[in-house]
């Protein structure tokens, strides 16, 4: 076995965030999103909104990773 020290870790990115770590704050707004469907992961963007029963929810399924979308000019 090889142990590996702290400092030769792969540094963790900040700009996702796992959403089984944290989901968004409750006011609708769009998101970059990464989508995992039979093993393949696809990056692209959603409404994190309210449903049909009044809980918030990204507007597209099998949601891994959230990032805010940048500020349009």
């Amino acid at each position: 076995m090889i142990a590996i020290s702290q400092s030769q870790k792969t540094p963790k990115t900040a700009f996702w965030t796992d959403v089984k770590d944290a989901l968004p704050d409750s006011s609708e707004a769009l998101y970059l999103i990464v989508q995992s469907q039979d093993g393949t992961n696809s990056i692209g963007f959603a409404w994190y909104r309210k449903d049909g029963n009044d809980n918030f929810a990204f507007t597209k399924e099998n949601v891994t990773h959230w990032a805010p979308a940048p500020k349009f000019p």
